[in-house]
Protein backbone atom coordinates (compact mmCIF):
# COMPACT_ATOMS: atom_id res chain seq x y z
CA UNK A 1 0.00 0.00 0.00
CA UNK A 2 3.00 2.18 -0.31
CA UNK A 3 1.95 5.59 -1.90
CA UNK A 4 -1.15 4.82 -1.47
CA UNK A 5 -3.72 6.68 1.21
CA UNK A 6 -4.69 4.40 3.86
CA UNK A 7 -7.71 2.84 4.06
CA UNK A 8 -10.43 2.38 6.54
CA UNK A 9 -12.36 -0.46 6.03
CA UNK A 10 -14.94 -1.73 9.14
CA UNK A 11 -16.99 -4.65 8.16
CA UNK A 12 -20.86 -5.46 9.30
CA UNK A 13 -20.68 -8.02 12.02
CA UNK A 14 -24.09 -9.32 10.43
CA UNK A 15 -24.64 -12.88 9.08
CA UNK A 16 -24.78 -13.17 6.13
CA UNK A 17 -22.17 -11.03 4.35
CA UNK A 18 -20.14 -12.83 2.00
CA UNK A 19 -19.09 -10.08 -0.53
CA UNK A 20 -17.76 -6.53 0.62
CA UNK A 21 -21.48 -5.19 0.48
CA UNK A 22 -20.57 -4.51 4.33
CA UNK A 23 -17.73 -2.65 4.23
CA UNK A 24 -17.57 0.55 5.47
CA UNK A 25 -15.50 3.05 2.77
CA UNK A 26 -13.31 5.27 4.66
CA UNK A 27 -9.87 6.89 3.67
CA UNK A 28 -9.41 8.08 7.12
CA UNK A 29 -9.20 11.57 6.39
CA UNK A 30 -13.15 11.36 6.28
CA UNK A 31 -13.17 11.23 2.79
CA UNK A 32 -15.39 8.40 1.59
CA UNK A 33 -13.89 5.76 -1.27
CA UNK A 34 -16.62 4.01 -3.64
CA UNK A 35 -16.91 0.58 -3.55
CA UNK A 36 -15.28 -0.16 -6.31
CA UNK A 37 -12.15 1.26 -5.44
CA UNK A 38 -12.09 -0.63 -2.59
CA UNK A 39 -12.79 -3.80 -4.48
CA UNK A 40 -10.18 -3.01 -6.85
CA UNK A 41 -7.64 -2.88 -3.69
CA UNK A 42 -9.02 -6.09 -2.57
CA UNK A 43 -8.43 -8.11 -6.07
CA UNK A 44 -4.80 -5.91 -6.13
CA UNK A 45 -3.85 -7.08 -2.51
CA UNK A 46 -5.09 -10.70 -3.33
CA UNK A 47 -8.04 -10.70 -0.84
CA UNK A 48 -6.56 -8.61 2.07
CA UNK A 49 -9.85 -7.16 3.00
CA UNK A 50 -11.39 -10.21 2.56
CA UNK A 51 -9.39 -12.12 4.80
CA UNK A 52 -9.72 -8.95 7.49
CA UNK A 53 -13.34 -9.82 6.88
CA UNK A 54 -13.39 -13.46 7.93
CA UNK A 55 -10.85 -13.56 10.16
CA UNK A 56 -10.56 -9.66 11.48
CA UNK A 57 -10.84 -11.00 15.22
CA UNK A 58 -7.28 -12.94 14.85
CA UNK A 59 -5.54 -9.30 14.29
CA UNK A 60 -7.11 -7.77 17.34
CA UNK A 61 -4.33 -8.73 19.70
CA UNK A 62 -5.05 -9.35 23.34
CA UNK A 63 -7.83 -8.54 25.63
CA UNK A 64 -6.95 -5.78 27.78
CA UNK A 65 -6.00 -7.26 31.23
CA UNK A 66 -5.88 -4.06 33.98
CA UNK A 67 -2.06 -5.85 34.57
CA UNK A 68 -1.15 -4.63 31.39
CA UNK A 69 0.90 -1.73 31.70
CA UNK A 70 2.47 -2.52 34.41
CA UNK A 71 4.24 -5.93 33.27
CA UNK A 72 5.06 -3.54 29.82
CA UNK A 73 6.22 -0.75 32.26
CA UNK A 74 8.01 -4.10 34.72
CA UNK A 75 9.81 -5.02 31.30
CA UNK A 76 10.31 -2.48 28.98
CA UNK A 77 13.49 -1.62 30.54
CA UNK A 78 15.19 -5.04 29.80
CA UNK A 79 13.57 -4.90 26.56
CA UNK A 80 15.62 -1.64 25.99
CA UNK A 81 19.17 -3.48 27.20
CA UNK A 82 18.36 -5.80 24.63
CA UNK A 83 17.85 -3.07 21.72
CA UNK A 84 20.59 -1.34 22.92
CA UNK A 85 23.22 -4.81 22.50
CA UNK A 86 23.89 -4.38 26.43
CA UNK A 87 22.12 -7.33 27.36
CA UNK A 88 22.34 -11.32 25.05
CA UNK A 89 18.46 -11.64 23.99
CA UNK A 90 18.13 -15.02 25.65
CA UNK A 91 19.72 -13.21 29.08
CA UNK A 92 17.18 -10.74 28.55
CA UNK A 93 14.25 -12.61 27.46
CA UNK A 94 14.83 -14.53 30.81
CA UNK A 95 15.29 -11.34 33.15
CA UNK A 96 12.02 -10.71 31.25
CA UNK A 97 9.85 -13.19 32.08
CA UNK A 98 11.28 -12.97 35.34
CA UNK A 99 10.39 -9.29 35.86
CA UNK A 100 6.66 -9.95 34.18
CA UNK A 101 6.29 -13.19 37.13
CA UNK A 102 7.34 -11.30 39.42
CA UNK A 103 5.13 -8.02 39.02
CA UNK A 104 2.55 -10.67 38.57
CA UNK A 105 2.47 -12.11 41.61
CA UNK A 106 2.92 -8.74 43.50
CA UNK A 107 -0.10 -8.00 42.03
CA UNK A 108 -1.71 -11.25 43.37
CA UNK A 109 -2.39 -12.81 39.97
CA UNK A 110 0.20 -15.90 41.28
CA UNK A 111 0.97 -17.42 44.03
Amino acid sequence: LLGRPAICVAFETKPGYSDLAGVGLGRGDGRQLARSQVVAFNDELGGYYDLIKDKGYLFAGAPAYPFHAQVREATAPIFYQILLGDLAPQEGLDQMAAAAEATLSELGYRK
